[in-house]
């Protein structure tokens, strides 16, 4: 590969990131390591790889992530999680030459990891790689932003596949910050933050269009692209598919519903919270989230209010 050409396709990639993508100066420096180790390595072992001497980057594919994987994991015995990381700001470099024709197809659209691989990635997920989920953009697309919405919804509100598929309406209050999520006679208020706010917000504009030129007549907030039910089963499938762009292969997707739990008693949330975000009826589920000082509070809590004590669920 040329260095100079490589090194300049890098360089506009550097650009594409900070300008036409907004990322923050971590990411932005994760991702471009990531790219010009993996191709560096690609350079330094092509005879392994099976590549000419002056192979291009169109010649650069799956079969190389995947040993790229193999000889990071296994011989030099690298974290999942930083390979997760690698494999994040790759994935992208490659979403960015295909949108800028550099490359007429993506190669690594569809990858996913070997089942060798899969086995050693943990259900313990650092609160930085959940981060790096939403900070990836979502797909300019009805599915994308359908999509991560429904991820906003079940990590940052705690809303389970059930739940959203019951959800009618969902109404934004700019000013409060907040929105109000309306199920049946049920209306939940909850907070939400700005990103979320923004991607319901583009959400609503197409999923209006859908409901003007369809058939179907449906209740449902959350719909496909010709405007039916979204099914509990789609919901699991998508969320699966957002885990799966950092890596994370074939884990519960209530896995990430707990993770958010446990993040948040990180960080300090009051029991009260806790329950709204979990739509509790008691507190005795949240006993596998809680640490040292989570397990005082919540102690406190159950002394104070004799309703906690008394109730028998």
């Amino acid at each position: 590969m040329d260095q100079n050409e490589l090194s300049r396709i890098i360089n506009q990639y550097a650009i594409y990131l900070q300008v036409e993508k907004g990322l923050q100066s971590g990411t932005h420096t994760v991702y471009l390591s990531g790219v010009r180790y993996f191709f560096s390595f690609c350079t330094k072992n092509y005879q392994k790889l099976f590549l000419s001497e002056n192979w291009g980057i169109e010649e650069i594919g799956v079969r190389e992530l995947e040993f790229f994987f193999r000889e990071h994991l296994e011989v030099r015995q690298w974290k999942i999680n930083t390979v997760i990381s690698y494999l994040t700001g790759i994935r992208s470099f490659f979403r960015f030459l295909h949108e800028k024709g550099i490359l007429k197809k993506n190669p690594i659209l569809r990858y996913t990891m070997k089942q060798e691989v899969q086995e050693l990635v943990i259900a313990n997920i650092e609160e930085s790689e959940i981060k790096q989920l939403f900070l990836n953009p979502p797909e300019e697309s009805f599915e994308g932003y359908r999509d991560r919405l429904m991820l906003e919804m079940f990590y940052g509100l705690g809303i389970t596949p059930t739940k959203l598929t019951r959800i009618e309406k969902v109404e934004f209050d700019e000013q409060q910050q907040q929105i109000s999520i309306y199920s049946g006679k049920q209306i939940r208020t909850l907070p939400v933050a700005p990103p979320a706010a923004k991607v319901l917000q583009q959400y609503q504009l197409m999923r209006q269009i859908i409901m003007e030129h369809t058939e179907h007549q449906t209740t449902a907030f959350l719909i496909t692209e010709d405007g039916k039910n979204l099914t509990r089963k789609k919901i699991i499938d998508a969320f699966k598919k957002e885990l799966a762009r950092i890596g994370v292969i074939g884990e519960h997707v209530q896995m990430l519903r707990n993770l958010s739990t446990k993040h948040f008693t990180e960080h300090g949330a009051d029991v009260r919270s806790l329950q709204t975000q979990r739509d509790m009826k008691s507190f005795h589920s949240l006993d596998l989230f809680k640490d040292e000082s989570f397990s005082t509070v919540l102690e406190q809590f159950k002394k104070l209010h004799i309703r906690e004590n008394s109730s028998s669920e």
